[in-house]
């Protein structure tokens, strides 16, 4: 990797910011995307992680093509409005796991950037 990755990553992040009160679906996508190869940095104990979050991404990717949409609000709406929520690659279920599985390591990251110890991180 580059020493280019991190503003690439970040770049990709802003893109994706939220725009009112809408999150652009494809531009979440391709954030999500740039961010996977930060576990190749952080070892081989990341790597569940790693494929937790590329999984949940390709989900994510084929509801996406599926059913093409602005916005993740509506690609929600219109999954509910299909009754598929609850088949085992919905995107509600894949948005919830990447959600946490982002949370975690951004947390785990601003401890490490902060300098916290390691047992309180």
């Amino acid at each position: 990797m580059s020493a280019q990755f991190f503003p690439e990553v970040t770049k990709a992040w802003q893109e994706a910011a939220v725009d009112g009160d809408e999150i652009p679906f494809q531009k979440l996508l391709q954030a999500g995307s740039k961010f996977v190869p930060v576990f190749d940095r952080l070892g081989t104990v990341f790597t569940p992680v790693k494929a937790d979050i590329n999984g949940n991404l390709t989900k994510m990717t084929k509801c996406f093509e599926k059913a093409p949409a602005d916005t993740i609000h509506k690609a929600l709406v219109a999954e509910k409005a299909a009754g598929k929520t609850k088949d085992k690659d919905a995107l509600c279920l894949s948005l919830l796991w990447f959600k946490r599985a982002m949370q975690f390591i951004f947390a785990l990251m601003k401890k490490v950037a902060a300098g916290t110890e390691a047992n309180a991180a």
